[in-house]
């Protein structure tokens, strides 16, 4: 895992295949292109996500699985998932409030926020024209209760 990424994207919205910004596959987004459509709450959240260049996502409370797809690169759906030692390595230090620890936070700062850093192989299904063949995504996600 490129630990420099998380740094380099940090307060970014960003989705794609790459490790690098900038390799045509990633899609790092202004706020107001990215839609976070939010379904129920609580415990019942779940949040579809879409941004430009046709990356959809979806969501659901408490999971660490984001179901992922992009019909316009030809990328059907596949569920990416933070392993629990990933989660825990990079746990933040107390001291440091405002970071997160990879894969998928919820409800921090507050209810209905959700934090998404996560970094995974990209499925061998998908073909990735491109060196790097990992797949990033990076946001913050607030849904108003």
């Amino acid at each position: 895992m490129d630990t420099t990424v998380k740094d380099q994207w940090e307060d970014a919205i960003s989705i794609g295949v790459g490790n690098k910004p900038g390799t045509g596959l990633v899609t790092q987004s202004a706020a107001d292109q990215v839609t976070a459509r939010c379904i129920d709450e609580g415990d019942n959240l779940k949040i579809e996500f879409t941004a430009p260049d046709g990356w959809q996502a979806v969501l659901t409370h408490g999971s660490q699985i984001v179901k992922v797809k992009n019909d316009d690169l030809g990328y059907p759906e596949h569920d990416f998932e933070t392993r629990e030692g990933i989660i825990e390595a990079t746990q933040p230090k107390k001291d440091e409030p405002n970071r997160f620890s990879m894969g998928v936070t919820w409800d921090k700062p507050g209810p209905g926020e959700v934090e998404v850093q996560l970094e995974d192989e990209t499925p061998p299904h998908w073909v990735v024209d491109s060196p790097y063949k990992e797949f990033a995504m990076y946001a913050h996600i607030t849904c108003a209760s």
